[in-house]
């Protein structure tokens, strides 16, 4: 089942997601048509059960990381008291 509040993205397959769909030279232009064709500058993709959102527009990637890195760090927050 897939959730609500992810990106667009194409028809999957179960166990294999999208990976049957990726290009093997040059994703980057298939990410861009596949932007256009769902008009966002995000879309989500499962290759083979990696979640991926693709972030297909430079202002966009920038208010992500910019105005909530928290949530798109991997890292452990660090806290340090005296």
């Amino acid at each position: 089942k897939r959730r609500t509040n992810l990106p667009p993205s194409p028809k999957g397959l179960p166990l294999i997601g999208h990976l049957h769909l990726m290009p093997p030279r040059r994703p980057w232009i298939w990410f861009d048509k596949l932007a256009q064709q769902f008009d966002s500058p995000l879309i989500y993709l499962n290759l083979a059960g990696q979640d991926m959102v693709i972030v297909n527009d430079y202002t966009a990637g920038v208010e992500l990381l910019e105005k909530h890195p928290a949530n798109y760090s991997s890292r452990p927050r660090l806290v340090v008291a005296d």
